[in-house]
């Protein structure tokens, strides 16, 4: 029992000590931390003091859409749409124009030797802060685009406030001052009414960083979607084509859908052919397409091959054709490939000898596929590229015909089985 006794004491005497010794690292620790906890608080105290350097938004001249015109003795013209928030919340129907509460943007212009000149000057004709931030649109007039955008767009890329997605058009044949000031019937922004467009993947689209790469990218030529003013607010009608940051020319809505059909970008789109064996029309509307480009030497020339498939719906017939026949469908695939191998063949010809530029990135497809190729055509793609041959491969198909097999309005005797 002896034994016993003193063993528990030494237990416990080597238990106080370890107590002890903890306490003491305990304490230390504590020590530590408290010296720690000073620098630490304040650190907190800087991160909680807010936005110091913040703008209110009543202290805010919000720009939404932005235009650049050539303006006499070469000075350059710039034309801002300003958002004027208390209207914008109004739910007034109608044109714009005729609200008694007036419109819920303003437009200001100025101008000077250069796009940043002409923002500074903006500045001192508005009480608020001016902010690009929110910028969607910028159009640039044919006369400036025909004189050259190098010094716009070196302006633009260098603001940390543009956007890379603000969409970047020209003004088809005008000046970018008639367009910001033209109201849309819809949307209360013009802006807005752009963008949407844009975004409605029935026309090109080319923003700011597609711009930007193709005038970067060698074997290219930039392109940018053209927009007009109608009675009722605006619409796409067609692309502008640079080379050297100077506009050369113009394609239509016949060239443009050729133009994206071989860039595959073709979303959506209607084809409009002429029944087989009459004069009456029949509507094909694009559902999806996909198009793969296929480069080779031939001759010491560059070959390309295109191949095009699309799918797409009946969606009017003013024929005879009775649909519910596989046979007039084949017909219909087949008159609808022909069309769009004639479109995009006279595109192809018009660029390689009218405009002698390279809008379909044939030359990007060049440099990926054939690198070894490329290191001796780079420096001379612009004589090489209207010698390039191109061999269309064109596939359309039919995947619905809607619910009826032919017109209501034909008798039995009519259909053409």
């Amino acid at each position: 029992m002896g034994d016993s006794a003193n063993d528990f004491m030494h237990e416990e005497i080597i238990l106080h000590k370890s107590w002890g010794t903890l306490s003491t690292m305990s304490l230390e620790r504590n020590s530590r931390m408290r010296s720690l906890s000073l620098p630490l608080f304040i650190l907190i105290l800087v991160y909680l003091t807010g936005c110091w350097n913040r703008v209110e938004i009543n202290d805010l001249a919000i720009e939404s859409m932005l235009g650049v015109d050539l303006a006499d003795r070469r000075q350059i013209r710039i034309i801002a749409q300003i958002v004027n928030p208390p209207l914008l919340t109004d739910s007034s129907p109608g044109d714009p124009r005729d609200r008694e509460t007036g419109q819920a943007y303003f437009v200001l212009t100025q101008e000077g030797s250069n796009p940043s000149e002409c923002s500074s000057k903006l500045q001192e004709k508005l009480s608020r802060q001016f902010i690009v931030a929110h910028r969607r649109v910028v159009i640039i007039g044919d006369k400036l685009a025909r004189s050259g955008i190098q010094n716009v767009l070196d302006h633009l890329s260098r603001d940390p406030g543009t956007r890379l997605d603000t969409f970047i058009l020209v003004a088809d044949h005008m000046e970018a001052s008639r367009l910001l000031s033209t109201p849309d019937y819809l949307e209360k922004m013009p802006s807005e009414a752009v963008r949407e467009i844009e975004h409605s993947n029935t026309g090109l689209a080319i923003d700011m960083k597609d711009f930007l790469l193709m005038c970067a990218t060698e074997g290219t030529a930039p392109v940018a979607a053209t927009i007009r003013a109608t009675r009722k607010g605006f619409e796409l009608s067609g692309t502008a084509v640079f080379r050297d940051y100077k506009l050369i020319g113009y394609l239509n809505d016949e060239q443009t859908r050729a133009l994206m059909w071989l860039r595959d970008e073709m979303k959506k789109g209607v084809v409009t052919i002429d029944s087989p064996g009459t004069n009456k029309k029949i509507s094909v509307n694009i559902l999806r397409s996909k198009t793969k480009l296929k480069p080779s030497i031939q001759n010491g020339h560059v070959h390309m091959d295109v191949y095009i498939l699309t799918e797409g719906n009946i969606s009017e017939n003013n024929s005879n054709l009775n649909l519910f026949n596989p046979k007039n469908i084949e017909k219909i695939e087949q008159q609808t490939a022909d069309q769009i191998r004639a479109c995009i063949g006279q595109t192809i010809g018009f660029a390689q000898k009218q405009l002698q530029a390279d809008i379909f990135k044939f030359g990007q497809i060049v440099y990926k596929k054939l690198p070894n190729e490329w290191e001796t055509l780079r420096y001379r793609w612009g004589e090489e590229f209207p010698k390039t041959e191109v061999t269309l491969h064109i596939k359309v198909n039919i995947r619905q015909i809607g619910m009826l097999g032919q017109g209501l309005e034909l008798k039995e005797e009519e259909i053409q089985k």
